[in-house]
C-alpha cells in the first residue's frame, strides 16, 4: 500500500514539474515575468524571460511574454520570432493569435495578419469583439473587401448598437465604392464625432452629393483639424460642383501636409 502511495505522489510530482517545465520554469518566475512585462518593464523583463527560456526552449508562454514585450517596445521584427515559437506548441490559442496579427500588422503585412486573426476567431465559440474589429480591419487594409464586410457582418451581429464597428463597417463599403450601404449603416451611428463626419463627407463625396459632402467634411476638420486626408475628398467635391480654384486650393494645402496623392487629382482635374 505504502509503494503504491509513493507512486502516486512521485507521479504527481513528475506531472507538475512536466508542466512547469514546459510553461517555462517556475510559476513564480513567469508570474514575475507577466508582471514587468504588463506594467512596462520592459528591460528587466528581458534577462529574466532570456534565463527561462534557456532553461526550458519548448516555453510556450516564456515565448509569448518576450515576443509581446518586443512588441511594446517597437520591435515587430524580433516578437515575430518568439511569437511564432509560441505557436508551434500552442497553434490555436487566442491571445498567440492575435499577438501574432498585431506584429504582423505592425509590419504591413495586412493580409497575413487577417489571416492570424480570423484563426482566432475561428478557434472560439464566442470571440472577443476586438479580434472580429481587427480582423476586419486588416482584410480592408490588404483590399479584400469581401472578407472585410464578412467580418464586419459578425461584429454587427455581435454588437449591434457599436458605433466602432458601424463605422468600420461603413468605411468597408466606402472602399467598395458601395456608398448606398455606406450612408445606410453610418446614419445610424449616435455619436457624431470628426470620424462621423468624415465617413459620410466621403460617402457623399463618392455619390456626388457635393454640398452634403462639403458640410460633413467641414464639421469633420472643426472637430479634427489633424485630419488631412479631408482636403483631398472635399477638394473633389468642390471640383464635382464646379468650383475649380477651391479644388485646386484644398489639394495643395492636401500636398503640404503630407497627402501626396492630391498630387494626382492636380493632375487629373485641371
Amino acid at each position: 500500500m505504502k509503494t503504491i502511495t509513493h507512486l502516486i505522489i512521485f507521479m504527481a510530482i513528475f506531472a507538475s514539474l512536466t508542466a512547469s517545465a514546459q510553461n517555462g520554469g517556475s510559476d513564480d518566475e513567469l508570474q514575475y515575468a507577466e508582471y514587468l512585462v504588463n506594467n512596462g518593464r520592459s528591460a528587466l523583463a528581458y534577462p529574466t524571460l532570456n534565463k527561462i527560456i534557456a532553461k526550458s526552449p519548448s516555453s510556450h508562454y516564456a515565448h509569448y511574454l518576450r515576443a509581446l514585450n518586443y512588441f511594446n517596445d517597437g520591435n515587430p521584427k524580433s516578437a515575430l520570432y518568439d511569437i511564432d515559437e509560441a505557436l508551434k506548441r500552442r497553434p490555436l490559442e487566442t491571445q498567440y493569435l492575435k499577438l501574432k496579427g498585431d506584429v504582423l500588422s505592425a509590419l504591413g503585412k495586412y493580409g497575413k495578419a487577417a489571416e492570424c486573426y480570423s484563426k482566432a476567431v475561428k478557434s472560439n465559440d464566442e470571440p472577443p469583439m476586438q479580434i472580429l474589429y481587427s480582423a476586419a480591419q486588416s482584410y480592408l487594409r490588404a483590399k479584400d473587401y469581401g472578407n472585410a464586410s464578412h467580418y464586419a457582418s459578425i461584429m454587427l451581429d455581435a454588437a449591434p448598437e457599436s458605433d466602432s464597428a458601424k463605422l468600420l463597417a461603413a468605411e468597408i463599403h466606402i472602399a467598395d465604392n458601395n456608398t448606398t450601404d455606406a450612408l445606410r449603416v453610418i446614419n445610424t451611428v449616435i455619436k457624431h464625432d470628426a470620424q462621423f463626419y468624415r465617413l459620410r463627407g466621403i460617402a457623399y463625396c463618392k455619390s456626388e452629393m457635393n454640398d452634403y459632402a462639403i458640410s460633413d467634411l467641414n464639421a469633420a476638420l472643426d472637430i479634427e483639424p489633424t485630419l488631412s486626408d479631408i482636403y483631398i475628398w472635399r477638394g473633389l467635391a468642390k471640383y464635382q460642383s464646379g468650383n475649380r480654384k477651391g479644388a485646386h486650393d484644398d489639394w495643395n494645402t492636401a500636398i503640404s501636409k503630407r497627402q501626396y496623392e492630391a498630387k494626382n487629382m492636380l493632375q487629373k482635374y485641371r
